[in-house]
């Protein structure tokens, strides 16, 4: 269930932490995840999901800072596949 105004950031990596910890002062509920370990990489007040499709299935709006246009791609099939379900 999508809960008020949680906003998902997909992609801690090299440009994608900073950004990401800059998110998590300004918005209240801020759900993070990375493929290649998400706890270790979770900024400051952030939460950590464990999948793509839990932080897609909590959260309003979802960032992406990811390596390429494929990833991107197979993520928003996979949110479009969530949201038909």
């Amino acid at each position: 269930m999508k809960k008020e105004n949680f906003c998902g950031f997909v992609g801690l990596g090299k440009m994608g932490r900073p950004m990401a910890e800059n998110l998590s002062v300004k918005v209240q509920q801020l759900r993070v995840f990375d493929i290649a370990g998400t706890k270790e990489r979770t900024p400051g007040t952030a939460h950590p999901c464990s999948s793509f499709e839990e932080l897609a299935k909590e959260c309003n709006i979802i960032f992406l800072s990811l390596p390429d246009a494929c990833v991107v791609t197979r993520l928003t099939e996979t949110l479009v596949g969530l949201n038909n379900a």
